[in-house]
């Protein structure tokens, strides 16, 4: 019998676009079993470990190379594990390229991070669409 460590072992070398796929596919499952899920969850969100993205308390450590520093909060990474899974449920693929697109779209910001309009200009609050979603953030 395998083992939890193995298991985690050998997902950690798939590479990155067959992990995403694995995942998906763990959230398109009818009632995935809540350890499953969660170790899906932390293998799906790879791109944080793997320096695409960051949790904001992983940020001080973080030296980016563009002129603003992208910070994604918990609550946003929370709502991508929610339109992934949901999408997930009808199409694995669809779901793993619309979380993609939104972690790219968001990492774009990192250059030129005005050139979206206000959502709300009394509090700074900007959006970047991309259809159907909308990415709000701070500068």
């Amino acid at each position: 019998m395998t083992t939890l460590l193995e298991i985690k072992e050998a997902f950690s070398h798939l590479p990155q676009r067959d992990r995403a796929i694995l995942t998906a596919e763990l959230f398109a499952q009818e009632e995935p079993d809540a350890v499953e899920l969660e170790m899906a969850l932390e293998k799906g969100l790879n791109d944080v470990r793997d320096g695409r993205i960051r949790p904001l308390q992983d940020v001080k450590r973080f030296r980016c190379l563009v002129d603003y520093k992208v910070l994604i909060t918990d609550a946003a990474l929370d709502d991508l594990k929610g339109i992934v899974s949901f999408i997930a449920e009808d199409d694995a693929y669809a779901a793993v390229r619309v979380g993609e697109r939104l972690i790219d779209r968001a990492l774009s910001l990192g250059t030129m991070p005005s050139r979206c309009p206000y959502l709300d200009s009394v509090r700074g609050i900007r959006k970047m669409t991309t259809s159907p979603f909308i990415i709000d953030y701070l500068l």
